[in-house]
C-alpha cells in the first residue's frame, strides 16, 4: 500500500518535525537551530529543501544543493540530506523525495548529482544504488578545531 504524499518546500514552520527527523539520524538538532539553518539555507539560491508530507504531517526531507566543480564544466548537484522518519521508512518516501529532487534540478539543467552516505549506513548505500548511484570513490573529513 503506498502513502499518499505532497512533496512542498521546506518552510520554517517545520523546523520542529525537521529537528525530529535530522536526530533520528544521528544529528541532535532543536526546532530553533533548525529554523536558524533553514534561513541561511533560504538566502542560497542554490539550496532546495523539499518535504514530504502524509495528513499533513512532515515524515521526510530532501536537502539538495548546486554550483560549480572544478571537474568540468557543468553545475552538478549534491544531495545534502535524505532523511525519512524511521516509522514510514520503505514505503517509497524516500525514493519520491529524491526523484522530486532530480525532477527540480533536471528543471534547471543539472545532470551530474553526487551524494555522501556514512560507512555505517549499509541501507542507504544499497538505496542508493537501486536508485542509479554509483559508488566512485571515499570521502575524509578532517575538523580543523579538533586540535590538528
Amino acid at each position: 500500500m503506498s502513502l499518499e504524499l505532497e512533496i512542498r518546500p521546506a518552510s520554517a514552520e517545520d523546523s520542529s518535525r525537521l529537528a525530529e527527523l535530522l536526530s533520528q539520524l544521528g544529528y541532535r538538532s532543536d526546532a530553533s537551530s533548525v529554523r536558524a539553518r533553514l534561513s541561511a539555507i533560504a538566502a542560497h539560491t542554490d539550496y532546495a529543501t523539499f518535504v514530504a508530507t502524509t495528513g499533513g504531517i512532515v515524515i521526510g526531507l530532501v536537502g539538495i544543493r548546486t554550483g560549480p566543480y572544478y571537474e568540468g564544466d557543468d553545475i552538478y548537484a549534491q544531495v545534502m540530506a535524505l532523511v525519512v522518519d524511521e516509522r514510514q521508512r520503505r514505503q517509497g518516501v524516500a525514493s519520491r523525495l529524491l526523484a522530486h529532487a532530480e525532477g527540480w534540478l533536471a528543471g534547471k539543467g543539472v545532470d551530474l548529482v553526487v551524494v555522501h552516505s556514512g560507512l555505517h549506513r549499509e541501507d542507504a548505500h544499497a538505496f542508493y544504488a537501486n536508485a542509479g548511484y554509483r559508488l566512485t570513490g571515499s570521502r575524509y573529513v578532517k575538523r580543523r578545531s579538533d586540535g590538528a
